[in-house]
């Protein structure tokens, strides 16, 4: 009995080992969205890309929206690729992605106009996929777009029609909104192979108020509900990017894109801090692109790492059961990297 005791010991460290563990998913493949419209590559990314252990790139080609001049759904922007242009070597797989305005499916949404929207998109992305090497040949297709009660089931026959015309062989994968989980009942489940969960953007951005729209903990977890029974594959973005929103007689003027607190401390703008992150402008003057004026309010937004962290441990006891699932970040620039090296994403549990 005592030999038997001993035996049972020996394996005690591991099983607490075990225990210790974090439920759920790990997150091990992690990958980066690359969203910007004019191409720009340089060390940085690729060094980024390197340091995350990845080989796949979220590529944005384009944005769709509907143009009432033209009475259709057309590009409003396009990544503009060089004549030159040739893939980074890290890449082994690009899967591009399209946005889609809601306000599109309002508009459009005939079964004829959709069968004539999904082949002109197919076809786009067809054109762009002969610009690369055969070696990027598309697996892999994502459409974003928050779809609403009143577009789903326009929006949902545009997804079944889009994979008809992209073949068997490409799978399409689509973003979802924390609501788009929580009552998945009401708003559906889009006809597609996968879905990636945009953690971010989910406060009032247009309410001073707030504290900040692009991870709010607090408010997300008021939504954590009903993951376990939805019933795709389902992926992790969160956010790396920050911003200033700047108001103006208690309305949101324009986003101060890329722009940090310490950019601005780093200015000779005379100011008043008026909280934490918060300040109002006391002489006029610019920054960040834009003249700002006496009495201007300016509010900075970003997510710390322990942030990005808390995110992981809300989510991952609840996350759908599955092996596979990817950590994607939103978005790969140099400016935000200097703010949360890649090194620090591959960190987090």
């Amino acid at each position: 009995m005592r030999r038997r005791l001993k035996q049972w010991m020996v394996f005690l460290p591991f099983f607490f080992l075990l225990a210790c563990q974090p439920s759920g998913p790990k997150w091990e493949e992690r990958h980066f969205y690359h969203w910007k419209m004019n191409w720009s590559w340089g060390e940085a990314e690729t060094q980024a890309m390197q340091a995350l252990g990845s080989k796949t790139i979220y590529l944005h080609l384009a944005d769709l929206d509907w143009v009432p001049g033209q009475k259709g759904i057309f590009p409003i922007a396009n990544l503009q690729l060089p004549k030159d242009f040739s893939p980074p070597a890290i890449w082994e797989e690009l899967r591009p992605v399209v946005f889609i305005t809601n306000r599109s499916f309002l508009q459009q949404n005939k079964p004829g106009q959709l069968e004539v929207l999904a082949r002109e998109l197919a076809n786009y992305l067809r054109a762009y996929e002969e610009k690369l090497p055969p070696r990027l040949a598309f697996k892999e297709v994502q459409i974003d777009c928050d779809w609403s009660l009143k577009t789903k089931a326009p929006y949902f026959m545009f997804l079944k029609l889009l994979k008809k015309e992209l073949g068997p062989n490409l799978r399409l994968s689509v973003t979802l909104r924390l609501h788009q989980v929580k009552y998945q009942q009401k708003t559906g489940i889009p006809p597609a192979d996968r879905a990636v969960l945009m953690f971010y953007n989910m406060g009032a951005l247009r309410d001073w108020e707030t504290d900040n729209s692009i991870l709010d903990l607090e408010l997300a977890q008021s939504y954590l509900e009903n993951f376990s029974t939805y019933p795709l594959p389902m992926d992790l973005a969160l956010p790396i990017f920050h911003w200033g929103a700047c108001f103006r007689n208690g309305e949101l003027l324009y986003l101060l894109n890329k722009k940090t607190e310490a950019d601005f401390l780093a200015t000779a703008l005379a100011h008043e801090k008026l909280g934490p992150r918060r300040y109002k402008v006391l002489a006029e003057g610019f920054f960040g692109g834009h003249y700002l004026y006496e009495g201007d309010q300016i509010r900075f937004e970003a997510c710390s790492l322990a942030e990005l962290e808390q995110s992981l441990q809300a989510l991952r006891p609840i996350w759908p059961k599955m092996q596979d699932s990817q950590l994607l970040f939103y978005e790969l620039q140099s400016v935000y990297l200097e703010q949360l090296s890649a090194e620090q994403l591959r960190s987090i549990r």
